[in-house]
Parts: C-alpha cells; structure tokens; sequence
C-alpha cells in the first residue's frame, strides 16, 4: 500500500530536495504533485487520491495556512504537514491546534517527518476492509475460469482448486454472483467466442469450438444460438 504525497513549497530546489529525499526513503512513499503556491496546489491536487500534503508556511499567492484550511473544508481525509522556520514556530503551532496539522520545524528533521509518514501509512493500512473470505473464493474461481476457458473445467475440479467442497462453492458463487458456475463458464466461453470470430472470421466451427473448450462443434453451435440468438454462421453474417 502506498502513501500518496503533495509537495508545497515557492522554492524549486527545496521541493526536488524533498522528492529525492522522501521517495529514495521507501517505496510505499509516491510523490504525485509538486506545486509552487497554495493556489497551484489546490487547483491541482486531487482530494479522493492524496493521503497528505507537505507544505511550506511562507508562500506568494496563498500561504500554507491557507492552504490547508481550504483543504479542510472540502475534505477531511487529507492529512497535513506544515514546514516552518525558526521565527514562525509559535504563530504557526497556535494557528494549526483546530486544523489537526502536524508542523515540523526547517530544516526538515527526516526521522521525524518519516515517523509522522509511516503512522500515516499504518492508519490507512488498518481502515482498508479485509476481503472476506467468501469474495476470495469468488474472485479465485473467476480468475480460473477467465484464465483457462479453453480447458476442461467442471465444479468438482474448481471446488478442488480452492480446497472447498463443491456443493459450498455452488452455492457461495451463485449467492455472490446471482448465476451459477456452469452459466458464468458458457458466459465467458460465448464472449471469447464472439472475440475470435471478430478477429479471425474464417475460423472454422470445429476450430472455434476447440478454442472455447468444447470438442463438439455440433453442441458448441447450438449454445451459441441458444445464448447469443444467432448460430455462428449468422452471427459472422451480420459482421461482414
């Protein structure tokens, strides 16, 4: 999981400094904006995809301060971090107690703004929802079926595969999905089915029907039919 970070700082050596030194730290740190002013930042940023935003005080157009209760408006989910000289310490601490900012003084302490990024990270790791362990089932039977269409596949074999009995994936699948797995197996089978013929419309039956996973070109055409409403003979027709 990555922790997405804004950039804010007038000083153009300062932001590449910051950038080199956050992303050469760890590769759970992404820089994905680096802006010059409070304005730039906040027409540029987006709200739903940064986790938090590292800014100067001092800046031309819209300050820090600024900035961030702008943000705050719109959004509380993005975190800050406010980067402050000596002299402005105080002022700066006092103006952020009801924004919930965190201020670092310059130069920027690396131990303490990576500490201040990791608890960050571990917040967003914990408010991420675990997959249930009935979605990974279904999510591992789809990946089989989409992946190996084209081979012998049957509910005992795909039960096996996700080490459950298949009478408890049947019904796991069509409780999730609101189809069973014989019906999703013809579904994605017809849609492969279509995508050749578009690609290769000279494909013989036999040959298409072999590509899909059936040995039976007779029985193939008539599902087909049965769930496109064309045999494929008129289903190539009406592409030409």
């Amino acid at each position: 999981m990555l922790l997405h970070i804004v950039l804010v700082d007038d000083e153009p050596t300062i932001l590449e400094g910051l950038e080199i030194l956050i992303t050469s730290a760890s590769d759970d740190y992404r820089i994905i904006g680096r802006y010059t002013n409070g304005q730039e930042a906040l027409a540029g940023i987006g709200l739903e995809e940064t986790d938090v935003i590292v800014t100067d005080v001092k800046m031309p157009i819209m300050d820090g301060l600024t900035l961030i209760k702008e943000v705050r408006s719109r959004t509380s989910a993005i975190s800050s971090i406010v980067l402050s000289g000596f002299n402005e310490f105080e002022f700066v601490r006092e103006a952020l107690r009801s924004e919930a900012a965190d201020f670092l003084l310059k130069p920027v302490n690396t131990k303490e703004l990576f500490s201040i990024f990791e608890k960050l990270l571990d917040m967003k790791r914990k408010s991420v929802v675990p997959e249930s362990e009935e979605k990974k089932v279904i999510r591992m039977v789809k990946q089989i079926v989409t992946e190996e269409y084209c081979s012998e596949l049957n509910l005992p074999g795909l039960s096996a595969r996700v080490f459950l009995s298949p009478a408890h994936v049947s019904h796991l699948f069509k409780q999730e999905t609101g189809i069973t797995i014989t019906d999703y197996l013809i579904q994605v089978r017809m849609d492969m089915a279509k995508l050749f013929i578009k690609q290769n419309p000279m494909m013989k039956l036999y040959e298409l029907a072999q590509c899909v996973g059936y040995q039976d070109p007779d029985y193939f055409n008539q599902l087909f039919k049965k769930r496109v409403g064309k045999s494929v003979k008129q289903y190539r027709d009406t592409l030409c």
